[in-house]
Parts: structure tokens; sequence; C-alpha cells
């Protein structure tokens, strides 16, 4: 795979499946799919998803969410054959 992520599971599956549905998930929402905040880590280092920033109405501060890069979009779809 990378040099940070050595195994998938279908809790990696899943994640996927919810960013390339959805466009983008937060940590929690990521976390009810079955993964850890390491993997979450790790799959940024591998680049294949990204933190960004976005505003809630209403609250000053940015939340952080993530999303796949166009290098997550070709993990996925190489891996389990996710495409839109």
């Amino acid at each position: 795979m990378g040099k940070y992520i050595k195994v998938t599971n279908q809790y990696d599956r899943q994640a996927f499946m919810l960013l390339r549905a959805t466009g983008h998930a937060t940590g929690k929402q990521l976390k009810k799919c079955g993964i850890s905040d390491t993997k979450i880590k790790n799959w940024c280092r591998e680049k294949a998803f990204e933190k960004v920033p976005y505003q809630v109405k209403g609250q000053e501060q940015n939340q952080i969410c993530y999303r796949l890069t166009s290098h997550g979009r070709e993990v996925g779809a190489e891996k389990w054959g996710l495409k839109n």
C-alpha cells in the first residue's frame, strides 16, 4: 500500500465510500465508520485524505473536516472499485 498504511479493512472502505458519496466528513463521522484517529492521520500522511476548514452558520470558530484528494480517489477506485 504505502509507507503509513499497510493493511486495509472494511472500515476503511466504508470511510472511502462516505467521502466519495458526500464529498467531506468530520472526524466524528469517520469514526462512526469504524476507523480510529490514528488511521485517519495515516490516510492524511498517505495524501489520500486532506483536512479542510469549514464555517458553520452561527459559529465563529472554523470546524475541521476531511475530504478525498485525487490520489485518494485513485486508491478507492483501485482497491475497492469505487467510482462516481
